[in-house]
């Protein structure tokens, strides 16, 4: 798990599975100036549509082994979090193209 806050990256040192009823409580560790300049841009290929989910799970995440993304959002002082299926064919079309740039990002970091 990573965020990115304040043009720092962090990585989660919890390694523990997000719950759909709740957002997610981290444990991060700043990451290297380096690696944030990899995926600083990610946070621009967010879809502002994604903001108007109702639903915090999005398809069926990690139910075939497939694994999801869990994106949380800061907002005007709300905080909004989403479980995404990572299987193209259970996430709706506007969200595909940013799927992938989340898996190319994290690709990148590792």
């Amino acid at each position: 798990m990573f965020k990115i806050e304040n043009n720092h990256l962090f990585e989660d040192t919890n390694d523990s599975y997000p719950g759909s009823n709740t957002a997610y409580e981290g444990n991060y560790i700043l990451q290297s100036d380096a690696k944030y300049e990899q995926v600083k841009d990610l946070v621009n290929h967010l879809p502002a549509r994604l903001l108007e989910e109702n639903s915090t799970v999005i398809g069926q995440p990690d139910a075939g082994d497939w694994g999801g993304i869990y994106i949380e959002v800061r907002k005007n002082g709300q905080r909004k979090f989403y479980l995404i299926d990572k299987m193209e064919d259970h996430v709706p079309a506007y969200l595909r193209p940013f799927v992938d740039e989340v898996e190319a990002s994290i690709a990148k970091l590792e």
